[in-house]
């Protein structure tokens, strides 16, 4: 049974079907993207510090980083500039680096599925539910690290899994090259290199040479990051890069009590039920083709402890207030992006329409029921024997595993941002997928409308929050240019939201005036802002539509 299963895996093909299928999740996602209208001169959430180093670059022709920056995203950089080498610096220009960089990353995406599965619709269904995922979606219209970072971590994984079924020295090469680019974008790439080595290092028919050599290419990165660290150390005076979260690690697991790793433990439940809100869609399909095998005295025991683990979960959560969203930077009680201006972002004033709570509550009811799901599959799947039976035959299964266990630990150990959570997406699903060998194909068309239902909600709801998020930021720096180009106002007599003060003003010594907003602002004489303010009258109203409605921005000015 098993070299039957090793036959099935290896002879799996990329057919003129598969073409179609990713054609047409790509052109999809692209009228989408369309339809966004992601256009405007201007940073978005924490891409301001690293387009500031693709600037000076491109028009000073020397690398600088500002202190900001806690990742080695020199990849990243000189990916931005070689966009922008063909004309002046733009954030557009840079925002479409990051768009181009989100097609390659559906497309391996859709890839590495192809490695474990043949079913057209289990890769469509999969590959879909990354690309419309509204946190990918809003990211790949930004010069944020993510996609970036997903995509070249992604093509390593690829050609990792290429290697250990092929073992081709080309797909060791372009893994290795791949992953040293991603892991310059963000420390956390070296967990697959890592989780590459633990796999050659316990493969009982490995010669001693191949489990070792993996540790040479760790060794080179580990290396590289310390050169790097010292390099930028040594050349200012405020520390660039950081190893907090190496430093996290280490913390968590000296504790002399197991108490050490409740807040690891948390953050990766946290974690798992955005998972499980993500790729519910896929997990109700698969759970079906699970509970399908089973017994009638089974299949009942399994949905009765399934609704009480579910129900028993969200009375706790409600409990203690730990509803969705749990870990917000994309993804907020009032949409998509964050709302980076004063009386939303540091006072909390609800002057953006709020997300009913009822909602938030389905969602997190939807993310739980997703956890289950995926606890439920590889629980059968460890008694059936089916993981076990992987590990020990197929590499890939083994390297996908360990390199996505790792990650989510990395991300546990601190509190997280909810954008982190894209990056093991592709592994969770890989491994889902492979629990589908050697089962008989099971057709039901009403689940796939139900899967394909949710895939056309989630893209909705990513449109038209990703058209509110990029609307009224265009409406923020029309004001911003009206403040400053036609009524010749000093920028630094302006707190124009985050992204417009970090642009302009971002200091490491910067000293924070309670009575100001903390992102770098010199005077507020004017501020921008979606509400009316104490202390401040309305100076003029700008109003932008979002998809619904037509809503406003306002630019205060303060009463003398």
């Amino acid at each position: 049974m098993i070299s039957l299963s090793l036959n099935k895996l290896n002879s799996m093909k990329f057919r003129s079907s598969d073409i179609k299928i990713i054609s047409a999740i790509i052109l999809f996602w692209i009228v989408l993207v369309l339809l966004v209208n992601v256009r405007g001169n201007f940073p978005l959430n924490d891409d301001w510090s690293y387009s500031y180093s693709v600037k000076t670059l491109v028009e000073d022709g020397k690398l600088e980083l500002t202190g900001w920056i806690s990742m080695p995203v020199i990849s990243q950089i000189y990916w931005g500039s070689l966009f922008c080498s063909t004309g002046d610096f733009s954030f557009e220009i840079l925002r479409l680096s990051t768009l181009v960089l989100s097609v390659v990353g559906i497309f391996f995406c859709y890839l590495i599925f192809s490695e474990v599965t043949n079913s057209l619709f289990l890769k469509f269904l999969a590959t879909s539910l990354i690309a419309i995922n509204p946190i990918y979606f809003l990211l790949s219209a930004t010069f944020m690290t993510d996609i970036p970072f997903f995509t070249f971590s992604t093509i390593s994984i690829y050609f990792f899994i290429k290697y250990f079924k092929a073992q081709r020295l080309l797909y060791l090469f372009l893994s290795i090259a791949t992953i040293f680019v991603a892991s310059f974008i963000r420390q956390i790439g070296i967990v697959v290199l890592v989780a590459f080595a633990f796999t050659n290092f316990f493969q009982k028919d490995n010669s001693l040479f191949k489990k070792i050599y993996p540790l040479i290419f760790v060794t080179i990165l580990m290396t590289a990051f310390y050169v790097f660290q010292f390099l930028v150390k040594s050349s200012i005076d405020d520390p660039m890069i950081s190893n907090t979260r190496m430093g996290h690690f280490f913390d968590s697991f000296s504790k002399q009590n197991i108490f050490g790793l409740i807040p690891l433990i948390k953050n990766i439940f946290f974690a798992f039920i955005y998972i499980g809100l993500f790729l519910f869609p896929f997990l109700i399909y698969h759970s079906y083709v699970i509970v399908k095998s089973y017994n009638f005295s089974h299949k009942i025991i399994s949905i009765v402890v399934y609704f009480s683990l579910t129900i028993v979960s969200l009375l706790l959560l409600i409990a203690f207030n730990k509803l969705l969203p749990l870990r917000s930077n994309i993804l907020w009680t009032y949409g998509l992006g964050p709302a980076t201006l004063k009386d939303v972002d540091i006072l909390g004033l609800n002057h953006l329409n709020q997300i009913p709570l009822l909602v938030w509550i389905l969602f997190t009811v939807i993310g739980i029921a997703g956890l289950i799901l995926i606890a439920f599959t590889f629980y059968y799947c460890i008694k059936k024997t089916i993981v076990l039976q992987s590990f020990s035959c197929e590499k890939q299964v083994t390297f996908v595993f360990i390199s996505t266990i790792l990650t989510l630990i990395f991300i546990g150990l601190a509190d997280f941002y909810d954008r982190y959570i894209i990056q093991v997406l592709p592994g969770i699903l890989f491994l889902l997928l492979r629990t589908y060998q050697n089962k008989p194909t099971i057709r039901n068309n009403f689940l796939k409308w139900v899967s394909i239902g949710f895939i056309i909600i989630t893209s909705l709801f990513t449109l038209y929050e990703t058209h509110n998020y990029f609307s009224w930021n265009r409406c923020r720096w029309e004001t911003i240019d009206y403040l400053t180009k036609e009524l010749k106002i000093s920028p630094d007599k302006i707190d124009g939201g985050f992204e417009f003060n970090a642009w302009n003003f971002y200091d490491p010594n910067y000293k924070i005036n309670n009575d100001k907003s903390w992102w770098w602002v010199q005077e507020d004489d004017y501020l921008i802002s979606f509400g009316s303010l104490p202390d401040y009258s309305v100076y003029k109203e700008f109003t932008y539509n979002s998809l619904l409605e037509t809503k406003s921005i306002f630019i205060l000015k303060r009463n003398r």
